[in-house]
């Protein structure tokens, strides 16, 4: 304000000098008004260098903030895969050993070179944040086929991609999906009397944003299962199930679209529970 109310000032004198012919004053004042502007316009261009300055270290800051925020999930979530590939290589192995124990050396046998298969995929993955749709299927195919081992000849399973599907090209966090497979064995299959039946169907939405899962099963259903673990007390609940939901908390941490998991009950001709089904919805960018 100081240096707009000089040049005012000046410009005001400038003209008297003028009006007076007084042409040397006119250009000395001039030459006052010249300089006060250009030092009114540095003082702008200082101004608002600063200004961009600080806006420069704020972001930068914010942005090394968010890449150490990143680099802290992506260790939790190594660690946490670290923890969950010994409790998957624990049961499989235990499924194993019930072969040997029954006498069937070949087919624990056919089993042990399946294991080990699975096992180096396993390996192969874990380190990495993203895998080909691909390669996520052929776990779970090697995993089903190990816990086929726990049922004798009433247990299917079917993998089904829809045709807009290029699974060399979608990808996904590994090992996202054996945990819901596991669990619809685990406390829907195994307590069924009869054919049992688990089903994974992969496809897009409609503007190809997200993959869409939905693990399908006909067991005993939720509340069933529920009743048969209402004694089990809350520390036992299963390691699966809790380190599942942490990951999916680390994985949606600080992002604009989550991984959304959904439960529903799947219900027969007669609304009778006949199932479970999980839907999962998975963000392609």
């Amino acid at each position: 304000q100081d240096t707009s109310r000089e040049m005012l000032i000046l410009k005001q004198v400038m003209d008297i000098y003028e009006k007076q012919q007084d042409f040397e004053n006119a250009f000395q004042t001039s030459k006052k008004y010249i300089d006060v502007k250009e030092k009114m316009l540095n003082n702008d261009k200082i101004k608002s260098f600063n200004t961009l300055q600080l806006k420069y270290e704020s972001e930068k800051k914010e942005a090394a903030l968010n890449q150490l925020r990143l680099q802290q999930t992506q260790s939790e979530l190594t660690a946490l895969k670290s923890q969950m590939n010994p409790h998957f290589i624990f049961n499989a192995l235990n499924s194993i050993q019930e072969l040997y124990t029954i006498g069937d050396k070949k087919m624990a046998n056919e089993q042990m070179g399946n294991f080990a298969q699975l096992t180096r995929k396993i390996l192969d993955v874990s380190g990495k944040q993203k895998i080909e749709l691909a390669e996520e299927i052929e776990i779970l195919t090697n995993y089903l086929e190990l816990e086929s081992m726990r049922f004798e000849n009433d247990f299917s399973y079917q993998l089904n991609l829809s045709e807009d599907i290029d699974e060399d090209y979608v990808q996904l966090p590994p090992m996202l999906l054996q945990p819901y497979v596991e669990n619809a064995i685990k406390h829907g299959l195994l307590h069924k009397k009869g054919e049992k039946q688990l089903t994974v169907n992969f496809s897009l939405n409609a503007d190809e944003t997200f993959l869409l899962v939905e693990i399908t099963d006909n067991g005993i259903g939720r509340a069933a299962s529920a009743l048969l673990n209402k004694n089990k007390r809350a520390a036992h609940t299963s390691f699966a199930t809790s380190a599942t939901q942490k990951r999916l908390d680390l994985l949606n941490k600080d992002k604009a679209t989550n991984v959304a998991v959904l439960f529903d009950d799947v219900l027969d001709e007669l609304q009778q529970i006949a199932g479970t089904k999980v839907s999962i919805q998975i963000p392609l960018n």
